[in-house]
């Protein structure tokens, strides 16, 4: 595996700024908050995904009831 395979993820990247922050001195650092708003992104990103999933296993639910009872009923009559 490469060493920058890894590069991107978030836990390296803050244990590369905090360790940089301990070498230098904690007033000296400047912490970036790019990455939370990056991480805030695609979370809201997804919310139109479940939403839409929400609503495909509602109307699914309530049609297989439906079919359901009509099956019941038809077989009982």
């Amino acid at each position: 595996m490469a060493a920058d395979e890894y590069s991107d993820a978030p836990g390296i990247s803050i244990h590369r700024r905090v360790g940089h922050c301990k070498r230098i001195s904690y007033r000296d650092c400047r912490f970036d908050f790019e990455w939370s708003y990056l991480f805030v992104q695609s979370i809201v990103a997804y919310i139109p995904n479940v939403l839409a999933a929400l609503l495909v296993l509602l109307v699914g639910n309530v049609i297989a009831r439906f079919i359901a009872r009509s099956v019941q009923i038809g077989a009982v009559n």
